[in-house]
């Protein structure tokens, strides 16, 4: 019989991790049982708070060390206090991968977004006055090719709205028109950060 078991340092570092990142480490720990059972093994998993309990009852003593708790674990599966690892179907193991690849996307996604946005109140704050939402087409290729409001005052309107057209299917007309002028005046204006501005391009 195999049992799995995490070790002290191994908790330690799972409760350090976010939520996504313990389940990665988690399901890629259980990946382990499957050699185990290819081998004819029977792989069981035991609850931690029964091995809490268990612990304090015959130690008397809530100290925790390695050894300890393996016999603690060894004296829990010969009582059955276990439960039976069984193997995931394969259509279920694709779908653990492709949720936990679905939350990492989602935080880099929110990163970013967080980054985009702390650099245009840092560098560019009247933009939000020009795009109100910041991750449209448009404003996305604002920040894309002229993000400065030095850059944006050494173009001409008409240049900038063949820089959105790369972009976005309806870049010109007089609305492209109206936020190219609307972004330059804001450019004039600007308040932001002007120490390492050419720097902070790369930061985007």
């Amino acid at each position: 019989m195999y049992t799995l078991r995490f070790s002290r340092q191994a908790k330690k570092f799972l409760e350090k991790q976010s939520q996504g990142t313990r389940q990665r480490i988690r399901t890629a720990l259980l990946e382990l049982a499957q050699d185990p059972q290819d081998q004819g093994l029977t792989v069981v998993i035991v609850n931690s708070a029964t091995t809490k309990r268990n612990k304090e009852n015959r130690y008397n003593s809530p100290s925790k060390s390695d050894p300890k708790g393996a016999l603690v674990i060894a004296e829990v599966v010969s009582r059955g206090y276990y439960t039976l690892y069984q193997r995931s179907e394969q259509r279920f193991h694709r779908l653990r991968v492709l949720v936990t690849s679905w939350e990492c996307w989602v935080q880099e996604r929110s990163r970013s977004r967080n980054r985009i946005i702390r650099w245009v109140d840092l560098w560019f704050p009247e933009l939000t006055q020009v795009f109100p939402d910041l991750f449209t087409d448009r404003a996305l290729a604002t920040l894309t090719h002229f993000p400065t409001p030095a850059q944006v005052q050494a173009l001409a309107p008409d240049a900038m709205v063949n820089v959105w057209r790369h972009s976005m299917a309806r870049a010109g007309g007089s609305r492209g028109l109206r936020c190219a002028q609307a972004l330059q005046e804001a450019a004039v204006r600007s308040i932001g950060e002007q120490v390492g501005l050419n720097d902070a391009r790369w930061e985007r």
